[in-house]
């Protein structure tokens, strides 16, 4: 018999072995070990082939590095021969140069995975799968044996490979991780246009054809941070800009600063807890004055010690004595006047940077050609408009020099696809049962499950695992339901057609996108047949469509929105609850629980969020963002607010200390967590080397997901606390300068080098964020004139009375560690309210609605008061009136008139010449999903006749997407059901349709020799036409 080993070397030349195996006395080959031991090696050379004759044993590790597989041989029986075709460059090839990089172009964490299992004392704890030697897996039908266990295979003899850890690590930092191409600039068409600077390009996950590398973490500019999505490039963008302006927010607050640690203010905050709380308004300067009229009922409503109880220092007056604490710090008209600065310069940025938000959506969105610019989505398709030819007959007769390069029809089965996701599920489920050294073989499930093993009780117990018996009755009862499904009718849920060129696109967008109340009048000739009036969109790039989810019906998604909601509001009320109790038992403790909510929220969220449908993963991150938003602005900044006494506002080691401990946390915890990644780290250097096979062990190092929505509510998070406490925290500007710069490296580090590659997020969140932006500017302007009215937070206001006779005298209490001396010329104080936010009415927070009798304003106060309280009604003015004109433009006026403007400026780079460019990635509205314990997404329509570039991402073999196409599934299913059924006899589509149209003029310039062929041979000559 004569088999041959197929060695990859991951070398330009492929690699000869010629084995010569002899056989046993049974007949048949020895194991493998000897068979490597008789080797041969040979290089063949471009030239020619020229033998090389020195032998050379080929050791299970040898193996197991060049990744060695047997395929039959027609040489003589007697002789086994091993022979690697060449296999050319371009894309979709071989990922052979994945071997091969330098040791500064890997990841830390493979440097570090390949230092310790090259060590000689850790290499086999910490890699055990170096142990692992090839085994030979034999088909149960060809009763072979080795050893004493019958093995599985679709072949009589297959090698199985041990996993490789430094694999699983390549398909981390070429799959999982964004790469960019090397060497753009001199090779690709538009890149090298005149006006285009020099930048980095990306690749698609899996690209072997072309030499790539990892983003540089320092020198990649901004702009390319939008090729992961125009919502990640806004993000870093913004993120930046607020960086800045708190730093100069904070260059403004010093005279504050300097002035709260300053004899004049509070005697240099003398004994102060700590250090943080410098150049705060802790009042540290205090003492307590009689208070004739205080009462127990005062005592209580105030903070501990806040007002006091006492007896007369006459011994022959036993009449108890009430005093209240007064804090003898003033505010000055410096302080008024830079507090007012603040206000004013924070107020123009954050407008400056609203309306500059625009221009930096088309700036970004010009630097990446992206598929959602050429296309159109139309949501209320006719049901039976199921052929892609009639929609690009549609827009091509309408409309003079345009194009449809591409159409997606996408039909109402969500429930088809739902279970046949589940299908996929259990069969991961059971191929995880099965032993290593068995092949799955999803033909014979029944042989299959006779081979797995029972769950143990703690997976049964933690985990509800099931047996393999039970995971095949769920298998045979979902194909019976599949049957059942599929032979359904499925309505048309929604189109995408992409045009050739942008402006095609922008025309189509802007004659055809109607006011909602005005269909009556829209000419019949954008009818569809006459009488349809369709709503046509702009839609999200094809990475963040929610294919499952897109045809989910809007009274559906209403009723899981408002479920959503009541949760959000039980999960506020429910932090708020927890906060104010640990409050109120012990205070030290409240910052640490705020932060505690801070990290475990977003999990909480995620969760909920989770069972609502969405149209895109944009919508998913707004509501995420929206939700964490919520609960963080409320249990962070505002319960802290209203849980802490009035009085205790400047009082150390209370309100202001715990602002202070929440601003050093966010410092610390998030960079701290994110960047240990403990779960990520686990997965990647303790369970990824004991994975039993390479299966496994990628998907261990498949990388975390991130969400672009968290990390927008994060940043909100901190500018709104500081907006909420700046004034009487001057230093939360640095604080806040401090860690968004934290969080722009360390989020740019993590999307880089960390992070696996998410959907492409559109502009959305920036929009959403504009809003909270709005909110953030007004809290501040009506927190500053607040506060500066409100001064100095101590309820303590002057009489005329005369210090009574029994309150004269000296006062010493050893438990609370104070003294004091009252004299006969003191002031007589009583309690009264300057919490001017529980007023009925006190907006402005100006002097005129202090209480009458009750005023407390001192000089500087009523100077500034006003100034601050009229400014805060401008900003909120401005602010409001602001937000409801875009919600008005945003929804009221596409009622009424048309209000299509072209998101970005144009650009002449029709969409079959990026296709074209080896160096630019672009894809196509192909519906797929993501199931669990997949390596790759799962394709869900025909993709024959479709380039395999527009897919958007490369599997392990070149060009082989069957294993990933669940439409394949379906004639299983059928026979495994025995049922009479031909897909190929049906006229009823059950999938969705993609067609794709190679045009035959060139709209941009005169390419007009390339045929409408297939579109593969097509793409290639417009390819050699452009770069000849």
């Amino acid at each position: 018999m004569s088999e041959a080993l197929a060695v990859d070397t991951g070398e330009g030349t492929p690699l000869n072995l010629s084995i010569v195996a002899s056989k046993d006395d049974d007949g048949k080959d020895d194991d493998i070990s000897h068979l490597a031991s008789l080797a041969e090696v040979a290089s063949e050379s471009d030239a020619g082939r020229s033998q090389l004759h020195s032998p050379a044993e080929i050791t299970p590790e040898q193996m197991h590095k060049y990744n060695l597989s047997l395929e039959d041989s027609d040489a003589e029986d007697d002789e086994m021969e091993v022979h690697v075709p060449y296999s050319p460059e371009g894309r979709g090839s071989s990922p052979s140069n994945f071997n091969y990089v330098t040791e500064s172009e890997m990841t830390f964490g493979r440097r570090l995975a390949q230092r310790l299992s090259a060590s000689s004392c850790l290499g086999k704890l910490y890699d055990p799968s170096k142990d692992i030697e090839p085994t030979i897996v034999v088909s149960a039908a060809s009763n072979l044996s080795l050893g004493d266990e019958e093995r599985l295979g679709v072949q009589d003899h297959e090698i199985l490979l041990p996993p490789q850890l430094d694999k699983a690590w390549q398909f981390f930092e070429h799959y999982a991780l964004p790469r960019c191409f090397v060497g753009v600039k001199q090779n690709s068409v538009i890149s090298a246009s005149p006006n285009q600077k020099q930048r980095y390009y990306r690749a698609e996950p899996g690209e072997a054809g072309h030499q790539t590398r990892l983003y540089p973490i320092w020198r990649t500019p901004l702009e390319d941070m939008a090729d992961f999505g125009i919502g990640v490039g806004m993000y870093f963008s913004m993120i930046r800009y607020l960086a800045v302006m708190c730093f100069i927010a904070g260059c403004i607050s010093i005279p504050n600063i300097i002035f709260f640690q300053s004899d004049q203010y509070s005697d240099g905050q003398k004994g102060i807890s700590s250090f943080k709380n410098l150049g705060s308004a802790i009042c540290t300067r205090t003492a307590y004055q009689p208070c004739p009229s205080c009462t127990v009922d005062d005592m209580k409503e105030r903070g501990n010690g806040w007002i006091i109880e006492g007896s007369s220092p006459d011994p022959d007056n036993d009449t108890t004595v009430m005093f209240i604490k007064k804090n003898q710090c003033a505010i000055n008209e410096l302080f008024g006047s830079i507090s007012l600065s603040i206000v004013c310069f924070v107020t123009l940025s954050m407008f400056i940077f609203i309306f500059n938000q625009r221009r930096m959506r088309f700036k970004l969105d010009a630097q990446d050609h992206t598929t959602a610019d050429y296309s159109i989505h139309i949501s209320n398709p006719p049901y039976n408009a199921k052929d892609p030819k009639n929609w690009k007959e549609f827009f091509e007769k309408r409309f003079d020099d345009l194009h449809v390069t591409l159409c997606t029809v996408v039909l109402k089965n969500d429930e088809l696809i739902a279970k046949m996701a589940e299908r996929q599920k259990l069969l991961s489920k059971l191929k995880s049962r099965l032993p290593n050294h068995f092949k799955f073989c999803s033909a014979d499930l029944e042989t299959t499950v006779l081979q797995c093993s029972e769950p143990g009780v703690i997976s049964r117990l933690l985990c509800c695992s099931v047996g393999p018996k039970e995971l095949y009755d769920k298998i045979l009862k979902i194909d019976v339901e599949i049957e059942q499904v599929s032979s359904s009718d499925f309505p048309t849920s929604g189109v995408f057609v992409t045009f050739e060129t942008e402006d095609m696109q922008q025309r189509v967008l802007a004659e055809m996108t109607f006011p909602s109340l005005c269909n009556n009048v829209v000419d019949s000739k954008f009818k569809w047949g006459g009488h349809v009036v369709l709503e046509i969109d702009e839609p999200d790039e094809p990475s963040s469509i929610r294919w499952a989810d897109i045809d989910e019906t809007l009274g559906t998604r209403m009723r899981q929105r408002i479920v959503s909601f009541l949760f959000t509001i039980g999960l506020i009320i429910f932090g708020a609850y927890c906060i104010t109790w640990v409050h109120n038992n012990e205070p030290s403790n409240t910052a640490y629980l705020i932060v505690a909510f801070n990290i475990f929220t977003p999990f909480v969220v995620r969760m909920v969020s989770s069972y609502e449908t969405y149209y895109s993963q944009t919508s998913y991150a707004a509501s995420v963002y929206l939700k964490i938003t919520a609960f963080r602005w409320i249990n962070t900044a505002i319960v802290t607010a209203v849980i802490t006494p009035f009085t205790d506002t400047l009082r150390d080691g209370h309100l202001i200390s715990a602002i202070s401990t929440l601003f050093i946390a966010e410092l610390i915890q998030r960079p701290m967590f994110q960047l240990v990644d403990l779960l990520g780290t686990i997965k990647r250097h303790i369970l990824a080397p004991r994975a039993k096979n390479q299966h496994k062990m990628n998907l261990l190092l498949g990388g975390s997901e991130y969400s672009i929505g968290e990390r927008y509510t994060e940043v909100t998070k901190v500018l709104f606390l500081t907006c909420f406490y700046c004034t009487l925290y001057p230093a939360a500007w640095f604080f806040a300068a401090l860690i968004l710069t934290v969080y722009y490296w360390l989020d740019k580090f993590c999307v880089l080098r960390k992070w696996r590659q998410g959907p492409k997020i559109n502009a959305k969140l920036s929009i959403v964020s504009t809003y909270f932006f709005l909110a953030c500017i007004a809290v501040l302007a009506v927190t500053t004139a607040y506060n500066v009215a409100r001064f100095p937070f101590d309820d303590a206001c002057e009489t005329a009375e005369e210090v009574p006779s029994s309150y004269v005298g000296d006062y010493i209490n050893e438990a609370q560690e104070f003294m004091f001396t009252i004299s006969d010329s003191d002031t007589v104080y009583k309690v009264c309210d300057q919490n001017m936010y529980g007023y009925p009415q006190s907006f402005p927070p100006i002097p005129y609605f202090q209480p009458e009798g009750e005023e407390w304003m001192d000089i500087t106060q009523l100077k500034f008061a006003p100034i601050t309280g009229w400014v805060a009604v401008g900003v909120l003015s401005s602010a409001v009136l602001f937000a409801i004109i875009k919600l008005v433009v945003k929804i009221i006026l596409p009622l009424f008139t048309k209000t299509y403007r072209a998101s970005t400026s144009q650009q002449n780079y029709p969409f079959s010449l990026i296709l074209a460019d080896k160096y630019l990635e672009i894809e196509a509205y192909i519906p797929q999903i993501k199931i669990p314990g997949n390596e790759f997404p799962s394709i869900l329509c025909d993709i024959d006749g479709i380039d395999k570039d527009l897919i958007g991402w490369r599997g392990h073999s070149k060009d082989d997407f069957s294993s990933h196409n669940l439409i394949h599934d379906i004639p299983k299913v059928l026979k495994r059901n025995n049922s009479p059924r031909s897909l190929s006899e049906e006229t009823n589509p059950i999938f969705a349709i993609v067609k794709q149209w190679t045009p035959t003029d060139d709209y941009n310039s005169s390419v007009d020799d390339y045929t409408t062929e297939s579109p593969s041979s097509s793409s290639s000559k417009f390819a050699k036409f452009l770069f000849q």
